[in-house]
């Protein structure tokens, strides 16, 4: 069997079709293994970190190793909309246009295959979020999530049935986690004042709890490493004037009244 190295070197140099790459990704991941799958895609970040480090030492214009150390492996995995993931993106693509495509494909690929593993695997049983406000404040808050673009656009009812304890009502219906539409990291900054809010009842990880709940824009789990430390990113430089805190917040400040 090939080892994941090569499999990933001979995408960068175009030497298979894309058939081919599902095939062999198969037989690396043992038959599309979530774990397996997550591990390529730390090979391939190792593997692109290699290839754009021998760039910048190329192009002496370019100090890639000190730009981008604070960008994390978890803001790669999950995106990220910061000057500095974007600036990484802008080098990666002016730098290797071609096998920049090859591997985004590849990535969409892999996260396709991750997403799946997701769903068949999402309806084991899992603590749903304990809601304390009640039924009415709980449509509301997922009506405001919705209408501020913060979650995707499903019925109000199909989330709270799915995804809600309120008073003695349990989730009823077999369930999808929810598309969270921006940046994670006010994902992360919300469930963790609802919380302080005691809005919801937290018991264990609030970061574990997100990541059952909740997936990327684009559909593909969350990391709680990542939840974690954009959290304390957040924490440590004070609840900023960001539009999208103030929407939170505004949010908050509804439901408790």
């Amino acid at each position: 069997m090939i080892q994941v190295s090569d499999f990933i070197s001979n995408i960068w140099d175009g030497k298979y079709s894309p058939l081919d790459i599902k095939n062999i990704l198969r037989e690396v991941t043992n038959g599309f293994n979530k774990n397996d799958l997550r591990s390529v895609e730390l090979s391939i970040y190792l593997f692109e970190e290699e290839k754009l480090e021998e760039f910048a030492n190329n192009n002496r214009d370019v100090d890639y190793s000190n730009e981008f150390d604070n960008l994390s492996l978890g803001s790669w995995l999950n995106g990220d909309d910061s000057d500095l993931y974007k600036r990484r993106k802008e080098i990666y693509f002016n730098a290797y246009p071609n096998q920049y495509m090859r591997m985004y494909n590849f990535r969409k690929m892999i996260h396709n295959h991750i997403k799946s593993s997701h769903y068949s695997n999402f309806n084991q049983k899992i603590a749903p979020i304990h809601w304390l406000k009640g039924e009415d404040s709980l449509s509301l808050f997922i009506e405001e999530l919705k209408s501020a673009g913060l979650i995707e656009n499903r019925e109000t009812e199909e989330i709270i049935q799915e995804h809600f304890r309120v008073e003695d009502k349990l989730p009823t219906k077999e369930s999808k986690p929810i598309k969270w539409l921006i940046n994670i990291k006010f994902l992360a900054y919300l469930i963790d004042r609802l919380g302080e809010e005691f809005i919801i009842n937290i018991k264990g990880s609030k970061h574990k709890l997100t990541a059952n709940h909740f997936v990327n824009s684009d559909g593909n789990d969350l990391n709680t490493s990542s939840l974690s430390s954009f959290l304390s990113q957040i924490k440590k430089h004070g609840r900023s004037t960001d539009k999208n805190i103030s929407s939170i917040e505004n949010i908050i400040q509804r439901i408790k009244s």
